[in-house]
Formats: C-alpha cells, structure tokens, sequence
C-alpha cells in the first residue's frame, strides 16, 4: 500500500479486517490532505450538473458511513464526532437565490429533498447568519465527521493488527508494480497506489490526476457563536463553506487553485479571502480564535470520477476522489478489497474503472 491519506488507511484496513497481510508505505515527501478536509459527508449538497453516476455513488457512500464510524469508534475507542447535520446553501442575492432554485431542482430529479428558504425563514434557521441575505436551500438528510479523528482512529486500528508503516521514499518501477523502497523490496501479490495528488507522478502519468490546491482554516468558538448547520454561500464569485464541530471547532474552507504540487504553504491571499467570506455570511466568526491554517491538493480526475480498480498486471489504484475522500474512500476502500481478494464485481468499481484514462 503506498499512501497513507484517507485513500490508503481505508484500503489498508479492509485488507486486514479479511486478513491479508498489509504493507503501509508513507513518503514524508508526500504528505496526505485528508487531514485538510472539511469532513463533509454530504452527497445531497455536493451533487454537481450532470454527474448524475457520482450522486448516486455519493448516496451510497453516505449510507454506509452510518455503520462505519461506529464500527472504527469502536475498534479504535475513540469519538469521531460523527453527526447528522444539515447542510444551509445561503444566497447573497437574487441572482444567487436563482442558481438555488435551479439546483433544487435537480436535487429533486436525484431523489434527494432539499426546502427552499426565504429570508426570514432562513434567519429563523440560524439566527447569526448575516442580515438581508436573498433566501437559502436546507438539505436536512447530511452529515459530517471529524477527519482527523477518522485518520487517527485507521492509524491506531492498524497499529494494533500489527500493520506496520513505514515513512519512506517511494519509487514504483515496472508496469508490475514493483516497490523500490532504498533498493531492497520486491515480489508483493499486490501494489495500491493510494498516494492521492501525488499518484500521477508517482506512476509518470500526470493525465490521471490533476491537483487542486485548498486553503481551510480552522477556529475555536464558544458554544453560543457555533452555527446549529453546515453553511455554505458564495461571496463575490468565491465559493465558501462553514462546518461546526460539536467540540467548539469550526472548519472554514476551501479555496481552490490549480498550484504544482511544489506549492504547498497557504497563501496569505487565500487566508484573507476565507476570513472575509466566511465573516461576510457568519459575523459572529469575528470573534473565534485561529487555531491552524492548512493546505493540501485534491486530486482530480479528468471526469471527477474516481480511479478504484486495477491497472496492470498486480498494480492497483484507490485515489481521485478530489472533494469526496472522506465521503468515498470508505466505500471504494470496501468494494476494492472485495475485487482483489475475491474477486466480486461490483457495478462502481466498472464505473470507477482506472482503464477509461489510463487505457
């Protein structure tokens, strides 16, 4: 396994829940974003035109996160602060609250149930949202999770199967996938590739995954200044969204730039616009404390289609998830293991097919 981000601990733990021997190799060179992410698991608000495959696939890897946090609470001991929590679209202005009427509508068309809001109704919803805002969209049926506690509970739950990781550089050579880890490891049944916006260097073919580079900030509240919703809105053209935590933590994200993977600290630009979005749709953010900026590179496939399958001979892909990692990952993670250990066909790993870029 090569990555340890959401992408590889995912994978790596299903392969040792069904007992296979697992290898985790970290590169310090290439670190994981999925400790960036919001922790949305909200298929109804991330629904795009046109992706009609992914809002299904979406669906479902929502579904299954019902049972899969309790299953790492439990295994790890640890509280992942999953909750069910709606998701608010707020529109800064008529024209904004014309796009929400159209993406309810296709909301509707996927089978999801998003309720139009007016002003007041929207500010009866949550009252420290900005005032005279257009309306907004409520999609009741979302969730979220604290990523860093799902990262950390995968790390633990391997620790004590006895899954070693090893924090080295990776080079893979050969179209069988051989690992050449300082010159002396060879001969795997089976090499993942799970090294997110560094998987197209690492198998020299940048056509399979394009990084998006993201800011997210992260502040402390007191409890009276925590939104009760996931917010989401667009200031001046920029997208933004605001994720409450129920431990006092608020996640404010995600910018988004095409960036080489050598640009790798926020800018101060990006910072300023988070701060000043976010402020402009929650006032009451002004008065939370910073407590971490980070960025990280989504990986994005050409057609936001995930890359889950095999690529040649035993060289497999678990990756290109781009904004839906924490979503996704868990899902794709179980229905890879299925394929290569057993080989079970699931329709999504046909549909996630790595063989439609890569040929």
């Amino acid at each position: 396994m090569i990555g340890a981000g959401i992408a590889g601990l995912t994978i790596a733990y299903e392969l040792a829940t069904a007992g296979a021997a697992v290898d985790v190799y970290a590169d310090p060179g290439s670190p994981s974003t999925s400790l960036v992410a919001a922790g949305m698991l909200a298929p109804g608000a991330e629904v795009t035109y046109g992706e009609t495959g992914m809002a299904e696939l979406q669906r479902e890897a929502g579904e299954y996160w019902k049972e899969y946090y309790a299953r790492l609470e439990s295994e790890s001991g640890r509280d992942l602060l999953y909750e069910v929590r709606t998701s608010l679209f707020v529109a800064c202005s008529r024209g904004d609250l014309d796009e929400l009427h159209r993406m309810a509508a296709y909301q509707r068309d996927l089978g999801f149930e998003p309720h139009l809001l007016d002003g007041s109704e929207l500010m009866r919803l949550e009252p420290q949202l900005a005032p005279r805002l257009a309306g907004g969209l409520q999609i009741a049926a979302d969730a979220q999770v604290d990523n860093r506690a799902a990262v950390s509970a995968l790390i633990s739950i391997l620790a004590k199967r006895g899954v070693p990781v090893h924090p080295v550089k990776v080079r893979l050579t050969g179209r069988s996938g051989e690992i050449d880890v300082a010159g002396d490891l060879r001969g795997y049944e089976a090499v993942i590739v799970a090294a997110g916006s560094y998987t197209g260097d690492l198998l020299a073919n940048r056509k399979l995954i394009q990084p998006l580079k993201g800011v997210a900030i992260r502040v402390v509240a007191a409890p009276e200044y925590l939104p009760a919703n996931c917010i989401r809105g667009e200031v001046f053209g920029r997208k933004v969204y605001i994720v409450p935590r129920a431990n006092g933590e608020i996640v404010i994200g995600a910018t988004v730039e095409e960036a080489s993977l050598e640009e790798s600290l926020p800018r101060i630009r990006d910072v300023v616009d988070l701060l000043a979005d976010g402020t402009a749709i929650l006032p009451a953010l002004r008065d939370a404390e910073i407590s971490d900026i980070t960025a990280g590179f989504r990986p994005q496939t050409v057609d936001n289609i995930p890359l889950v399958g095999r690529m040649a001979d035993k060289l497999y892909i678990h990756g290109g998830h781009y904004r839906h990692g924490i979503l996704l990952a868990p899902l794709t993670a179980k229905l890879l293991s299925a394929n290569l250990l057993f080989g079970e066909e699931s329709p999504w790993i046909s549909f996630c097919s790595p063989s439609r870029i890569a040929g």
